[in-house]
């Protein structure tokens, strides 16, 4: 296609923050973009590849996304741009012809690239074209099939863009793989065990490498926080704390005694995300914690956290707001729907397919009929916007950090008007405690490398590697 029969310019303005970032992105060929989830990362990188295309530094775009993310993308470049997307999905006849097209953006997601790497490969061998990993801590394990491919697929591009509000998935060494793709290896070395190994907290210079690894990663990154940049409304946390009983109490009970047996045979420090076992009762703690009957169909009691919720819920739709519900177990979406269905609630989930997931957005965003949305993580954390709800709350919460701030900020991002109130439910003296605990030591050190905090709290270090905390938590 001519570049001269087209228009390149932008359909919205750029706010400051997104200028700076735009004219780094047009300056360097290798990219990390970490802004804070809410800022409008999409639009910064559509604008900056438009201008390129323009300049016919490249030719078109390569957009790798999460599969939520697929059509979000499609949308975003037309609401930005008046260039043409185009998403890989489809028959292989389809898929095939869409290679064809005069596109300037394809779009395609993580586990499409395993199947589809010769032909991406041929695609980005014949023109020239920039590379863009959304939500790029997905290859965070340089192992992985998926890793592997997109690896084979970056010395075809001219520009390479990795795009993230929480590169620090859950560990810092998920840097490794992100930056593998941008530079093969060129800053932090070819060898993932050695990475691997420094930043691993039971390294003795644990601390000393950290604060190394993030002068390195502010020097060749950007990041910025929605508090330094937008004038946006406070968010306010809430943690309700929920005293279970009756037979939920009672399964508690009886699996919580199972688990400290076994943490108590088990010789030396427990590392709980290197221990199976140990996080499968932890998980089904959780669920009992919840609801009981996600692992006892017998269970016919209210409870504890519901009857809270329908509290809160109450509150919340009496003051004429709409919330955002948050549970990781895909049954609990299903009851919930079913529970609330007076207030016409719209659900996501796995099985939901990703165009309707897009439509139920779209209708939650601008009916008044649908006052809540109940959510499974895995499926909705990224890249949505419900600023018509200024409520997320947390049934339930699992170890994994990206699940928690990705999901939170879906409602607390550029176009929020109102506060947000974040409120989480915490069964006491459970597990729930330990997960929170647990959760914010992840949020601190992530912190701290992404340079979102100068200091980490002496605790932080020993909570990590501390039998102690899981045995205290569990009563043995």
């Amino acid at each position: 296609m001519n570049n001269k029969s087209q228009n390149f310019n932008s359909k919205t303005s750029a706010l400051p923050h997104q200028i700076e970032a735009i004219s780094y992105i047009y300056k360097n060929n290798i990219i990390a973009l970490f802004d804070e989830q809410g800022l409008g990362k999409t639009k910064i990188v559509i604008e900056a590849l438009c201008w390129e295309m323009k300049q016919g530094n490249i030719e078109g775009v390569l957009v790798i996304a999460p599969m939520s993310l697929l059509y979000n993308w499609e949308q975003e470049v037309c609401k930005h741009s008046f260039l043409i997307p185009i998403v890989l999905q489809g028959t292989e006849r389809e898929k095939r012809y869409k290679f064809l097209t005069g596109a300037n953006f394809y779009i395609t997601n993580y586990e499409a690239v395993i199947a589809e790497t010769q032909r991406i490969k041929r695609f980005c061998k014949s023109r020239s074209v920039a590379i863009v990993l959304d939500e790029s801590a997905r290859i965070k394990d340089p192992k992985s099939k998926t890793a592997q491919a997109i690896f084979q697929l970056a010395q075809y591009s001219k520009k390479r863009i990795i795009i993230s509000g929480t590169p620090v998935a859950n560990k810092p060494y998920d840097l490794w793989a992100q930056y593998y793709f941008l530079d093969n290896g060129k800053l932090f070395g070819i060898d993932f065990k050695r990475f691997k190994a420094k930043y691993n907290y039971k390294n003795s210079d644990y601390e000393v490498n950290l604060t190394e690894l993030k002068e390195i990663i502010n020097a060749n990154s950007i990041r910025r926080l929605k508090n330094n940049v937008l004038e946006l409304p406070e968010k306010q946390y809430n943690n309700f704390l929920v005293k279970i009983t009756g037979k939920q109490f009672e399964l508690y009970d009886q699996l919580r005694k199972e688990l400290i047996i076994e943490i108590t045979n088990i010789h030396g420090e427990i590392i709980i995300d290197e221990s199976s076992s140990i996080l499968k009762k932890l998980l089904r703690l959780t669920q009992i914690a919840s609801n009981p009957h996600l692992i006892d169909k017998s269970y016919d009691e209210t409870p504890a956290k519901f009857t809270k919720l329908d509290q809160i819920l109450n509150t919340i739709i009496s003051k004429n707001e709409k919330a955002i519900i948050w549970t990781c177990f895909v049954e609990n979406v299903i009851t919930l729907k079913i529970r609330y269905k007076s207030y016409y609630p719209l659900v996501i989930y796995g099985d939901v397919p990703i165009k309707e997931r897009f439509e139920y957005v779209q209708e939650f965003q601008n009916s008044e009929k649908n006052k809540i949305m109940i959510l499974n993580p895995s499926a909705a954390r990224e890249g949505i916007t419900l600023t018509r709800a200024n409520n997320a709350i947390y049934l339930d919460r699992n170890f994994n950090l990206v699940d928690y701030l990705q999901s939170q900020d879906r409602i607390h991002r550029i176009s929020q008007i109102k506060e947000c109130k974040i409120y989480k439910l915490i069964a006491r003296q459970t597990v729930d405690e330990y997960i929170e605990n647990l959760v914010d030591v992840k949020k601190d050190i992530a912190g701290f490398i992404q340079g979102d905090n100068k200091l980490i709290k002496d605790e932080t270090f020993d909570f990590l590697t501390n039998k102690s905390e899981l045995l205290s938590m569990l009563g043995g």
